[in-house]
């Protein structure tokens, strides 16, 4: 989900759908699924919760056994389990696979030798943002993995022994049910490492425009003396800066200093004005 938000440049309007669309599937896997077994009676006591069981847990495939066989369910659970395997391991990875080729295409399309000014910068900002998004992305996969390693563990000695190990069904629902804790503490790992602080792209100081500029009274000697000072700074991709970016600070408002360093398409003038720093027009001003 997170590749999507890079691509549309943390712009929810245009993956918002995307959501929805991805529970309409689960919604229409799950629920005729689940009303198949109910209507055959194949819903019994499982390890944990009542599952797709064509008999309780624990008969044979003899008498006593009120039911026969598990074939039919058994097939639904390999189904199953291959899906959600899919969906928790191949997809993730293939995603920040696909985010990191993302990204070296990007540095190789803009190379930071190639720009100048403010186009080196705002280059360089985005390469960086776009690294720590996939790093913070790879770190909440790998937390959720860590959660359910154990279930999958206990899964594969099921298969493999054809017994029911209750202790290690004991732990792996621990581990599942304090997902939301471990979520959590990565989320507030990420939000004190933050600190992002002033990104402004910064463009050089004249002796004689500390303050406002709106507010002096400038003369024409004055404005030609201010740009035969004034000496633009310059910035390199080598240059250490004290931000950083969080992937919860995607957002296209005024609270995320890093959203107008993510679309390519809003590079103009405009959006990174700086006028406390910058000179006045002097044609402008003339005229």
């Amino acid at each position: 989900y997170s590749c999507f938000a890079v691509r549309s440049s943390f712009k929810e309007d245009n993956y918002r759908q995307i959501e929805r669309r991805i529970h309409f599937i689960a919604i229409c896997m799950s629920i005729p699924l689940a009303i198949f077994f109910a209507v055959k009676e194949f819903i019994n006591p499982g390890v944990t919760t009542c599952f797709m069981e064509e008999y309780p847990l624990g008969c044979i495939d003899d008498p006593p056994c009120e039911r026969g066989g598990d074939t039919l369910s058994l097939a639904f659970k390999k189904i199953y389990s291959l899906v959600l395997m899919i969906v928790m391991f191949v997809v993730p990875t293939s995603a920040l696979l696909w985010l990191r080729g993302l990204i070296m295409k990007v540095n190789r399309e803009t190379n930071c030798d190639r720009s100048v000014g403010k186009k080196k910068m705002i280059e360089s900002y985005r390469k960086r943002a776009l690294k720590n998004h996939t790093a913070q992305s790879g770190l909440y996969l790998l937390a959720f993995w860590s959660t359910h390693i154990i279930g999958w563990f206990y899964y594969f000695y099921e298969i493999v022994t054809g017994n029911v190990s209750y202790n290690l069904t004991i732990l792996s629902n621990c581990c599942f049910s304090f997902q939301g804790v471990v979520l959590m503490l990565v989320y507030f790992r990420l939000e004190a490492k933050k600190g992002v602080a002033d990104c402004k792209v910064q463009r050089g100081t004249g002796e004689s425009f500390k303050g406002d500029p709106s507010d002096a009274k400038l003369t024409v000697a004055d404005i030609r003396y201010s740009i035969t000072q004034y000496t633009p700074r310059e910035n390199s991709c080598s240059e250490e800066h004290e931000c950083s970016f969080n992937i919860f600070d995607g957002q296209t408002d005024g609270s995320s200093p890093w959203a107008k360093f993510l679309d390519p398409d809003e590079d103009s003038e405009d959006d990174f004005k700086d006028d406390d720093a910058s000179p006045p027009d002097a044609k402008e001003d003339l005229v």
